[in-house]
């Protein structure tokens, strides 16, 4: 409608409401487009806003798995100090039966977990990473998860746990590992634990004549320390991030 005036009025020659009628259809157009780029904005930020919570929330889970990990460190290092009071007196066994033989199994197990990182994932997958406003926010994650992916590869290349693991093979007995699994408070409450004493004997006796697998010991404590300082670490790093996107989230509100 607007338009076929816009002829009329060229073909008149009546220049006047020509040039009102452009400058009519010229600000229509304008205020559509800011109009569009304000929505577009709106709905950018209530995204990002979106991505900060959903950071937040991962951000503290990872906290949540480093101290769980420190407890792991703690375990396992414990672990291994009984296994050289064992060694220096055997008898000891036999009042730590069950922690003994889960010192064997588990004392080389990993301390280092994995996290969860789906958020910042989805955020460099999808290219949306640029929603983040802060420059600053955005370097801060992409070192937060470089660290760590170092980390694991540097923890996971000693292979000190693979040699011990295979230097004991057969110390325990598939009935020992059985109990051990059957009585893991991780799965719920213990049963109750037993062995033989005469069982117990056995099994000092056969991993203490195995020094190959007892020079291993001090490298892996020496790996559960390591573990336990890059958690700290990590730790810091995200309790930081943490306070960074609070402060963004509550500019936003």
């Amino acid at each position: 409608m607007l338009l076929r005036r816009f002829m009329d009025h060229v073909t008149q020659q009546n220049w006047t409401a020509a040039v009102l009628d452009f400058t009519i259809v010229v600000a229509g157009i304008f205020v559509g487009l800011q109009v569009n780029s304000w929505n577009d904005a709106r709905l950018e930020r209530n995204l990002e806003t979106r991505y900060l919570e959903r950071l937040h929330q991962e951000l503290e889970n990872d906290i949540a798995h480093f101290e769980f990990g420190q407890k792991l460190v703690n375990e396992r290092r414990a672990q291994i100090e009984l296994l050289y009071q064992i060694i220096e007196a055997p008898h000891l066994a036999q009042s730590n039966q069950r922690a003994f033989v889960e010192a064997i199994e588990k004392a080389a197990w990993k301390s280092y977990l994995p996290i969860n990182r789906t958020v910042y994932s989805e955020l460099v997958n999808t290219g949306n990473m640029i929603l983040i406003e802060s420059e600053d926010l955005r370097e801060g994650l992409s070192a937060y998860y470089s660290e760590i992916d170092h980390w694991e590869l540097v923890i996971d290349a000693t292979g000190a746990q693979q040699h011990y693991v295979h230097e004991t093979a057969g110390v325990l007995n598939k009935d020992i590992l059985i109990l051990i699994e059957n009585n893991d408070s991780t799965w719920g409450q213990p049963e109750g634990f037993q062995l033989d004493p005469a069982q117990i004997e056995t099994v000092a006796e056969d991993f203490i004549s195995r020094p190959e697998a007892i020079k291993w010991l001090p490298r892996i404590y020496q790996q559960h320390t390591l573990v336990s300082n890059v958690l700290e670490q990590h730790s810091k790093r995200a309790s930081d991030l943490l306070s960074e996107i609070e402060q963004k989230l509550q500019e936003r509100h």
